[in-house]
Formats: structure tokens, sequence, C-alpha cells
């Protein structure tokens, strides 16, 4: 085999991730080919790629055919103005929980125009520590210092968020604890601000063959036929740590708005109203103590 020229090469892997249905496949091309020739964009990549170079391209394309997640072929995923880590076993980060930090960022804003001064915030269920890394550097940037906490079980995931919120120039203090048994570890610390994805797929709920096959089913599904039980205790326990005037945004799927609304305001929360994704879709939570 000799080398490849880099513009055939992209037209081959663009048509390949097209024929099998991939809606990004110039774009995931592209990816896939700045990640194997290790440059930050193609307009810094030679012309022509050498022989072990075009066979790993190759591979890339078939695995990401495949059901690969693209974020695990390249090791990296991109989240509002972050480049996070991603790695085998911890929940990948989605496009659509972007607008869970934005209103977020929008409720500490008016918390600190209120007079809350440091403010102290909690991201359950942490993950990779997208939303938590977030927020406390979009609102440092933006002259607030806030104390940010990252609840998560999975000890893979608190790993990739410490090494995460490393990269970042992030200060989060990551705790071992499990939301599912809050009233085990809460010592009665309130905070300001509670922000959550948490696991919320409803039971016989059919998912994509590269979400199901690649996320942890842990992070997935939130139990029960609704989904709803880990949901629950995130609200029930935002209930009793939220300062009044607090706010809580947590995510959840497209069926599980008015419940998530209805549960809030039956556990004293003044005020609950859902906010929607990019594609119009109910998508969070936001209640206010």
């Amino acid at each position: 085999m000799s080398a490849s020229s880099l513009r055939s090469l992209l037209i081959e892997a663009e048509a390949a991730l097209a024929s099998a249905g991939y809606p990004s496949a110039a774009v995931e091309a592209k990816t896939l080919a700045e990640y194997v020739l290790q440059v930050e964009h193609l307009v810094l990549a030679p012309p022509t790629v050498g022989e072990e170079q075009t066979v790993r391209m190759r591979e890339l394309v078939a695995a990401r055919i495949a059901g690969k997640p693209i974020q695990l072929l390249t090791g990296d995923m991109y989240f509002r103005h972050l480049r996070l880590k991603a790695r085998e076993g911890v929940f990948i980060v989605r496009p659509e929980t972007e607008m869970v930090v934005e209103s977020a960022i929008a409720e500490a804003r008016r918390l600190a125009a209120a007079g809350k001064t440091r403010l102290r915030i909690m991201d359950l269920c942490t993950g990779s520590g997208a939303i938590a890394i977030a927020l406390q550097t979009e609102l440092r940037a933006l002259g607030l210092d806030p104390q940010v906490a990252a609840v998560e079980i999975s000890a893979a995931a608190r790993q990739l968020a410490a090494q995460n919120a490393d990269q970042a120039g992030a200060e989060i203090l990551i705790r071992d604890e499990d939301v599912t048994v809050w009233r085990q570890w809460w010592q009665g610390e309130s905070w300001d601000l509670i922000v959550s994805n948490p696991p919320y797929v409803p039971a016989g709920v059919e998912l994509p063959v590269d979400v199901i096959e690649n996320d942890p089913h842990a992070a997935l599904f939130g139990g029960g036929v609704d989904g709803m039980q880990i949901p629950h205790q995130i609200i029930d326990f935002a209930a009793q740590a939220l300062v009044s005037g607090g706010a809580l945004v947590m995510e959840h799927d497209d069926t599980q708005g008015k419940a998530t609304r209805e549960t809030a305001l039956q556990q004293g929360f003044s005020s609950a109203e859902t906010g929607l994704d990019l594609a119009g879709r109910d998508r969070f939570l936001l209640a206010r103590r």
C-alpha cells in the first residue's frame, strides 16, 4: 500500500460515514484525520498521508461505522468552551447538556446580583466533570469565584473528572458519594445551586447502538419504569440542601417534564419550570426554593 493524498482520504472517509447514516460525516472525517495526523487543524497537515496513517484512518472509520463513539476513538470530547478527555466506562457528555449549564449560569448570576458572595455549587452525578468544570471556569471568567463540589459514585468517572479539572485549571472538590442514599452522608451543609445530569432514561427505551454499547448503564437508566427513581432522590436532596432562594437545575428525559415539576412543588419548591433543549424538547427542570 502506498501513501494517500489527504484530500482523497477525507473524501473516502466522508463517503463511508455518510453511507452508514452519520449526518455529520464531513465533520467526523475531519476530526478523525486531525487525530490521526496529530494536528489541531487540517490546514496544518501535509497534503500526503503516509501508509501507516492511512491504515489507521481506515481502521477508525470502520470502528465508527461499527458504532464506536468518536469521542472514545479520539479520547477527546468538547463541551461548551472545554476540551475534555473521554475514556471507556465513563458517560460521554452530550450537546443538550449545554443548556443545563446555560440555565445554571443564569441562576448563579441571579443569586450573585441578589448579594450572594462565593456561591456554593454542587454537581450531582458529575461523570466526566463536564458540568462542574464548565460552571467553575465560566463563572470565574464572569468575575465570580464559586466553590464547586462534584459528587460521583464511579471511581473511573471520579478519576477522569479530576484529570479534566486539572487540565482545565478548575478547582473542583470531587466527592465519592451515592446520591441514592444521600441521607447517609449529608451533614446539613447548604448550597446555593445544585445541578445534575443524572441517570434518567426510563426502562425499556430503545437507545442508539453507540450509546447502549458504550455508555455505562448505571449512568443511563434512572430506575423504575419511568426512570424517575434517581431524579426523585435528587429533587428530595435539593429540597433539603438548598438555601432559601437557591435553585436546582436538573436534566431529564423529554417525557419527564410534568413529573419533575410536580415532584419539586410537592417537595416545597416555590416554583418549577421546564427548560427546552436545542431541538425544542423538554430537557431540564429549573426549580427555585
